[in-house]
């Protein structure tokens, strides 16, 4: 493992008002570690990211891992479920809870398919599934019914 990106400034893009300010905020703000482009140069590689929201940074990473790294191919896991799903219940996805994702946002995981998502990133994609999470929690003794995961799936937090 190593790291390939760094931020300029400590920011949550995906938070940000319109569509332009979000793309403004990542283009000015991800970036390639200095060098890393000679050890990354045709290599396969598998890029881990925290969630993926809207898909805006995913494609910033794609940009930069294919046009300026010149990588072979690469791989996108994210380590949390997809955000914005239908629940079991039928009920849109979104966060009220302190982040401001309303169930109507543009999710790029709701109403499409893994194969659709990776059509649009124009890269393979895997998510950490909502169970697996749960099962990580169990492993390190942590009690997944005290976490919210309304946003992936998850019981509301207050019925």
């Amino acid at each position: 493992f190593i790291e390939i990106f760094y931020k300029m400034r400590d920011e949550r893009s995906f938070q940000g008002p319109s569509k332009e300010e979000r793309l403004n905020s990542i283009k000015g703000n991800l970036h390639l570690l200095p060098n890393i482009s000679d050890v990354l140069r045709g290599k396969t590689i598998i890029a881990v990211d925290d969630s993926i929201v809207r898909g805006n940074v995913a494609e910033r990473i794609h940009q930069l891992l294919y046009e300026e790294a010149k990588v072979k191919k690469v791989y996108l896991a994210s380590y949390t479920p997809p955000l914005g799903i239908i629940g079991g219940d039928g009920v849109d996805r979104g966060c009220f809870f302190g982040v401001d994702m309303p169930p109507n946002d543009n999710f790029i995981a709701k109403n499409r398919t893994i194969e659709q998502i990776q059509e649009k990133l124009k890269m393979p994609v895997v998510y950490l599934s909502y169970t697996g999470m749960l099962d990580v929690f169990n492993s390190l003794g942590l009690n997944p019914e005290t976490l919210c995961t309304y946003c992936i799936g998850g019981k509301h937090p207050f019925e």
